[in-house]
């Protein structure tokens, strides 16, 4: 009897289907990690957006002039039909339109600070120390990414 090297049909349909199922499983597994990569990446970008938009609101308030200890608080808020939400410091005002975007408004000039505001919280409080202390707080959305950020300025401490 003559021995032939090679493989049969069998073992060779066989090692194609092994082959495709540990295929289809790797596949599965790239494509959660690149959906998981892909979302980090939106978060960390939004998370830079919401970082600079906060400096920006951090940077008015401190330069902004500080009240009279009798004033409270040097921070005039309100909302109206066009801008959910107002605050102004000194000259500079900053609101969310109704398009989401935080926006920052000096005179005729308005610049998108960010876009995609879940919302936005701006409280100032008393401190024993003068000037009062104001907590801003941003949240931004898109799609699954989300972001957040907080800081705590003394009203008028640069000048």
């Amino acid at each position: 009897m003559k021995k032939h090297a090679g493989l049969t049909l069998v073992e060779l349909l066989l090692a194609i289907a092994i082959m495709g199922l540990v295929l289809a499983a790797l596949t599965d597994m790239l494509q959660s990690a690149t959906r998981a990569s892909t979302l980090a990446g939106e978060a960390m970008a939004l998370q830079r957006e919401a970082d600079f938009a906060l400096a920006r609101v951090a940077n008015h308030i401190a330069t902004a002039p500080a009240p009279a200890s009798s004033m409270w608080p040097g921070l005039d808020q309100k909302t109206n039909p066009e801008n959910l939400f107002v605050t102004k410091f000194d000259t500079v005002e900053i609101f969310v339109d109704g398009a989401s975007r935080l926006v920052e408004a000096q005179g005729p000039e308005r610049r998108i600070l960010a876009d995609s505001v879940q919302s936005l919280s701006i409280t100032a409080t008393r401190s024993s120390g003068g000037a009062p202390l104001v907590q801003v707080a941003l949240s931004l959305a898109r799609g699954d990414a989300k972001a957040d950020a907080t800081s705590v300025v003394r009203l008028g401490s640069i000048r």
